[in-house]
């Protein structure tokens, strides 16, 4: 019941329509993190990988998407490292007890690898393994 001419005054193109409701689904996802009661780590970490890939799984079609992808791939590294900062943050308290120096690095590599294998499908179960190794 909206139409076209109104949606063009509030987004300037189709691809800005889509980042907003993947902005809005990103940060309900953050928050779902957030208000994760668990003080478990593993459990912690569970949740961050089931939103991911509930998240990756919804906009899956867009990820694979060649033309998406090009019209993307200006500012992927930069939305890819703020995705990376923004997990860190909510990862970094279970790495404080771990025997690792740098927290911070261990929270962002935790982060970065949560992101990679979960994107290509990897088990959970198969990711806690190294992660626990790391958080010790």
């Amino acid at each position: 019941g909206i139409g076209v001419g109104t949606v063009y005054n509030y987004f300037d193109s189709k691809d800005m329509l889509i980042a907003s409701f993947m902005v809005e689904d990103w940060k309900q996802f953050l928050e779902c993190i957030d208000s994760d009661a668990s003080e478990d780590t593993k459990e912690i970490l569970k949740n961050v990988v089931a939103g991911l890939s509930d998240f990756m799984q919804k906009y899956r079609v867009l990820f694979s998407d060649p033309d998406a992808v090009k019209v993307y791939a200006d500012v992927f590294s930069v939305r890819h490292q703020l995705i990376r900062e923004q997990l860190a943050k909510k990862i970094k308290p279970i790495c404080m007890n771990a025997s690792v120096e740098d927290k911070d690095f261990l929270a962002e590599w935790i982060a970065e690898s949560l992101l990679t294998w979960t994107a290509v499908g990897k088990e959970f179960k198969e990711q806690y393994k190294i992660i626990s190794q790391l958080i010790k």
